[in-house]
C-alpha cells in the first residue's frame, strides 16, 4: 500500500467512521484503522484479499467497531445502579409481571426474548418467523405500547418514576 493509498484511505475511513460510529473519540477510530490496516497487510502479503483496499479496511473496520460497542456497552450497563431504593424495585418488578401476563402469548414472548435474553432483531426474525427484521422491529413496538398501556401513571408514580 502506498503513502499515497494510505492516506486515501484514512481520509475514507475516517469519514466512514464519524458517520456511522459517531460516539467514538479520534483516538479509537484512530486504532481501529491502524488495526484494521495491519491485518490487510497481513492477509494482502499472503495473498488472502481479493478485494480493494480501502472495502477491505472497512470491513475489518466495521467489525472491530461492532466488538468495541459491545464492550463499552456492557461496561456501561455493569455500572447501571437503579436510582431506586430495594423496596420500590421489587414492587416495580411484580408490577412489570403482573403486567406482562395480561399482554397475548406472542407479545410477551417476543418481549422477554428481547429484553431479559438480549436476542438481536435478527435473531427474534428467525424465531418468530417473521418476514424482515423491520417487521419484528414493529412487533416490538406495538407489544412495547400494549405493555405501557397496561401501566397506570398512580402507581408509577408511588414508586416515583413521574
Amino acid at each position: 500500500m502506498s503513502d499515497k493509498e494510505f492516506l486515501d484511505c484514512r481520509d475514507k475511513f475516517f469519514r466512514w467512521a464519524r458517520s456511522n460510529w459517531s460516539f467514538f473519540d479520534e483516538n479509537d477510530v484512530e486504532e481501529v484503522f491502524l488495526d484494521a490496516v495491519s491485518i490487510y497487510i497481513e492477509k494482502d502479503r499472503q495473498h488472502k484479499v481479493n478485494t480493494d483496499s480501502y472495502k477491505y479496511i472497512i470491513g475489518v473496520g466495521y467489525r472491530k467497531f461492532h466488538k468495541l460497542y459491545e464492550a463499552k456497552r456492557k461496561v456501561v450497563e455493569l455500572k447501571f445502579d437503579p436510582p431506586i431504593d430495594e423496596d420500590s424495585y421489587f414492587r416495580l418488578k411484580e408490577l412489570l409481571r403482573k403486567n406482562l401476563n395480561k399482554i397475548n402469548e406472542k407479545c410477551r414472548a417476543l418481549l422477554i426474548a428481547k429484553y431479559f435474553y438480549r436476542h438481536s432483531a435478527k435473531e427474534l426474525m428467525e424465531e418468530f418467523g417473521a418476514a424482515s427484521v423491520g417487521v419484528i422491529r414493529q412487533q416490538q413496538k406495538r407489544c412495547r405500547d400494549r405493555l405501557r398501556d397496561f401501566f397506570k401513571n398512580e402507581e408509577l408514580e408511588e414508586l416515583g418514576f413521574l
